[in-house]
């Protein structure tokens, strides 16, 4: 908990560690949707589905960081 800004604290009510690897934030989320870290994959491909709708995206972030993103999300290890 000491690793977040003091201000952000009160509004965190779970910390848990995952595997720290390229995947450590889609395994926190799949986690943290109780699929278990290691069903990390399926929540990577469904971020990846839902990029396809990058026109909708555009009001938040600037065309080059949806590519960027986009990219991000392509490239799989692990």
């Amino acid at each position: 908990m000491t690793q977040f800004p003091e201000p952000m604290r009160p509004f965190i009510f779970h910390v848990k560690d995952v595997q720290a690897d390229e995947n450590c934030g889609f395994r926190a989320v799949a986690d943290m949707l109780d699929f278990g870290e290691d069903r990390w994959a399926p929540i990577r491909c469904d971020m990846l589905q839902e990029i396809a709708y990058a026109h909708l995206y555009l009001g938040v972030y600037e065309t080059a960081h949806v590519k960027e993103i986009r990219q991000s999300l392509i490239h799989f290890e692990g």
